[in-house]
């Protein structure tokens, strides 16, 4: 269905119960090519690509991500997101199909304008579209293999930086596929498969906070995705490798349309990535290995799940099955849904950090005092004893 014919739609059914339209007061701070420019939005309704529209057709066509800070007058209008004084100035990347829920200032990043008030968000870009890439690559392995080897029992993304020069997914066959070869010939027809997704009607739409789907294909990721599979250019599948138990490993890399790269530069960044699937596979077996031993060894995060409360490693237990909010009593699936289950790649340090993002994005479900005693966990971001150490590396 027609994206206009979507909202139009909905504003004429919100019409017709005669409900308001509240607004939003949303700032865009101009650069050396547009000036600032303020403009009112409706809450709910409207998106940071809206405000692009509103500014310059070129601007909404390259938009890839919004950094969104929230203002003064959203504070007094009773928005309750954030709840102390250090969270009310920390940008927040959303995707840029995101309703406006607060009035804010909004700064719109492109692949080739990725920086806003001196802070560069190049590496916020860089990740939304390795996880663009990584989730098409996941719904083009759920078809390319259906006439060879039959449906797939399984599909996972690898948990791959922009650094190690490729991104990845990992799957599973119904049928016995033992006597697969894996030559370049797969590799190619597998890049073919792809690229006749992205040069399809195929689109990708927003569900949900930071949940996607791609032609009937859903799945959720830590964080936004870039505007339109149409922003993606050069694509490649570089690698298929035989993991543990029964797992392939494919590898792929890409460059974003907006860079207009020749096949002569993307051929060589697709050697490069090949030449590292050997050395990117190796290390990711070596830190699956490592986070079994630290689960097993020390495992200081505990889900109580018959009784719906959730313990840290500081011995704070909080209670999701009591009455003192009520709109607490939806997190508990949350937090079960997190639950680290057997042979689990992250390390005990992501998982709390994980669990307690979700906790603060959770916004209407807790007060202050529990997101202070939330901040415990994060040690700034930065996990302690992390398994990317470089003991792992070498």
């Amino acid at each position: 269905m027609n994206r206009c014919f979507v909202r139009f739609h909905s504003l004429k059914t919100r019409a017709a119960l005669n409900r308001t339209f509240d607004k939003v007061h949303i700032s865009v701070k101009g650069n050396k090519y547009n000036d600032d420019y303020n403009c009112m939005m409706n809450r709910g309704i409207s998106t940071p690509l809206d405000v692009a529209e509103k500014i310059s057709l070129r601007k909404a066509q390259s938009a890839v991500l919004a950094i969104v800070r929230p203002k003064e007058e959203s504070l007094a209008e009773g928005d309750d997101f954030l709840f102390s004084e250090e969270y009310r100035e920390t940008p927040v990347a959303i995707d840029i199909n995101q309703p406006l829920e607060y009035s804010c200032n909004l700064d719109i990043l492109s692949f080739k304008n990725a920086s806003c008030q001196e802070l560069d968000f190049y590496d916020e870009v860089s990740r939304a579209y390795w996880r663009t890439c990584t989730f098409l690559l996941g719904h083009a392995m759920k078809s390319a293999f259906s006439e060879s080897f039959g449906n797939l029992s399984s599909v996972e993304s690898l948990d791959s930086s922009v650094e190690s020069g490729s991104f990845g997914v990992r799957i599973a066959f119904e049928n016995d596929v033992s006597t697969w070869s894996r030559s370049e010939i797969d590799l190619q027809k597998l890049t073919r498969h792809c690229r006749n997704i992205l040069n399809s009607s195929i689109t990708l739409n927003l569900i949900g906070e930071n949940a996607y789907s791609i032609d009937g294909t859903e799945a959720s990721f830590d964080g936004p995705l870039i505007q339109s599979l149409s922003q993606i250019g050069n694509f490649a599948v570089t690698s298929i490798t035989r993991a543990e138990n029964g797992y392939f490993e494919i590898l792929g890399t890409s460059l974003p349309a907006e860079f207009g790269t020749n096949h002569v530069v993307f051929g060589i960044l697709e050697q490069k990535s090949k030449s590292l699937a050997e050395k990117n596979f190796e290390m990711r077996r070596k830190l699956h290995e490592k986070t079994l031993a630290n689960l097993a060894k020390d495992e200081t995060l505990l889900y109580k799940q018959w009784t719906g409360s959730y313990q840290t490693s500081d011995n704070v237990e909080i209670d999701l099955t009591g009455n003192e909010n009520a709109e607490m009593s939806g997190l508990s699936n949350i937090i079960k849904s997190s639950a680290p289950a057997p042979n689990h790649e992250l390390n005990k340090q992501y998982r709390e950090f994980e669990v307690g993002r979700k906790f603060l994005r959770t916004r209407q479900a807790l007060n202050v005092a529990t997101a202070y005693k939330l901040r415990s966990i994060f040690k700034n971001g930065k996990f302690e004893n992390s398994v990317y150490s470089d003991e792992t590396k070498q």
